[in-house]
């Protein structure tokens, strides 16, 4: 099942353009698209993604703000910002406030959009697989005292 990508672009062409780029290629990714932050937020609530993929320009909401409801709501969701006038302190803004990253529309940025999605979902999984073992790793270590504590009771 390809993983499923939604993108929260107003401009119809970017979004065509990203759509087919995500969509090309020997694993391509299912794309839904979204023209506002209304819209994309909407989609979010109504339907199971793997990444969003969100323009920091939006008609109805600076993407940093978007960016903000989508943590509250989905925290572990990786969520990629991308922009056509990049500065430095969005950037950093949009890292801190949880992005998986940041990217700026301009040269051969189409053909590392996909890179970048795939990087934040592996990264994602890494995360939920290292959690995982913490997990067992806490409940191994509870049951070895418990262990400890019955043995220390019973040869007394």
């Amino acid at each position: 099942m390809p993983a499923r990508v939604l993108l929260i672009e107003d401009s119809a062409e970017t979004a065509r353009l990203l759509a087919g780029a995500l969509g090309a290629g020997s694993d391509p990714f299912e794309v839904a698209a979204a023209c506002s932050a209304r819209d994309g937020l909407a989609h979010l609530a109504a339907h199971p993604v793997d990444c969003v993929l969100l323009d920091y320009r939006l008609p109805d909401a600076d993407g940093l703000e978007c960016l903000r409801t989508i943590r509250q709501r989905h925290p572990d969701l990786p969520v990629v910002v991308i922009t056509g006038a990049g500065s430095e302190e969005v950037a950093v803004e949009a890292m801190k406030l949880g992005a998986s990253d940041y990217l700026v529309k301009h040269g051969k940025y189409l053909v590392t959009v996909p890179v970048v999605v795939r990087e934040a979902l592996g990264r994602r999984e890494l995360e939920r697989t290292a959690a995982h073992y913490r997990s067992a790793l806490r409940s191994s270590r509870r049951e070895a005292s418990r262990l400890r504590r019955e043995l220390r009771e019973r040869y007394r």
